[in-house]
């Protein structure tokens, strides 16, 4: 059906086109009738007032007779133009006859056309309708097609809070990457159980202790604690939720996958393939 639809479609295009087409040859000839009239008419004054200026130069003691036989031949001349000008006329009319009768069969072929396709969408909208009542009446079917809505706005909340969070964090980042202090205590790993107990890197007895102390006033001047979980949140949110994302998004492309092989099942069943 579908099928049929689209190449009844592609016909009716085509015979549009080629009506428009033809229409404008058609205006294309009219156009240059309507010229040739004007350069002939044209020439026939321009060569009418320049046989008079040869007269009048080379006839100065013009006289009835002399006019006369001038324009016998000027006359012959002008009918010879005439004539040919109207065959052209007739030339052109004849093409134009053949133009309109192509419009007019290709203007009922048209309508033809139209006429099927009105049908076929018609026929088309009618199985819809009967699809939409199927699925309606289905036990799972508006169950599903609820959950799905549900789940894809809830996965537009998250990629847009995913986007808000990979903002901020290009925003805030940097100040914690080339914070000196910040990024030492947090190579230490202070504030960490890996922290307190002397690594062979670090100074044992006094010296320990003395660093420890170091460390707390350090810390407690910048507020490492809370500096260290928004810089830890930052780095490492983002790509937690984006894999959420990717697993909710997993799950809806499943839901949907259900929901249309539904939707082509009772399709099928009534013929709308």
């Amino acid at each position: 059906m579908v099928g049929t639809i689209v190449a009844g479609k592609s016909v009716y295009q085509t015979l549009d086109a080629s009506v428009r087409q033809t229409r404008s040859r058609l205006g294309q000839f009219d156009t240059q009738l309507k010229s040739l009239g004007e350069d002939a008419t044209e020439l026939i004054t321009q060569r009418g007032e320049t046989l008079l200026e040869l007269a009048h130069h080379y006839l100065p003691e013009i006289n009835r007779e002399t006019i006369a036989g001038t324009f016998r031949e000027i006359r012959e001349d002008l009918r010879q133009v005439l004539a040919s000008k109207q065959r052209r006329q007739q030339q052109l009319g004849q093409k134009l006859e053949g133009i309109e009768t192509d419009i007019l069969r290709q203007q009922v072929e048209l309508d033809q056309v139209t006429e099927k396709l009105d049908e076929q969408v018609a026929q088309r909208e009618k199985l819809e309708r009967v699809v939409a009542e199927r699925l309606k009446a289905d036990d799972s079917f508006p169950q599903l097609s609820d959950h799905a809505l549900q789940a894809e706005q809830k996965l537009d909340r998250n990629e847009q809070r995913i986007t808000e969070i990979e903002r901020e964090a290009d925003e805030k980042l940097p100040a914690y990457e080339q914070s000196s202090l910040f990024q030492y205590l947090h190579a230490q790993g202070y504030g960490t159980p890996g922290y307190d107990p002397p690594s062979r890197n670090r100074p044992k007895g006094r010296k320990w202790r003395i660093t420890k102390r170091l460390d707390r006033w350090v810390a407690r001047m910048i507020d490492f604690s809370r500096a260290r979980r928004s810089y830890d949140f930052l780095r490492v949110t983002p790509k937690l939720m984006q894999a959420e994302v990717e697993r909710r998004r997993t799950e809806f492309n499943a839901l949907m996958e259900q929901i249309e092989a539904i939707e082509d099942k009772i399709s099928d069943e009534v013929g709308l393939t």
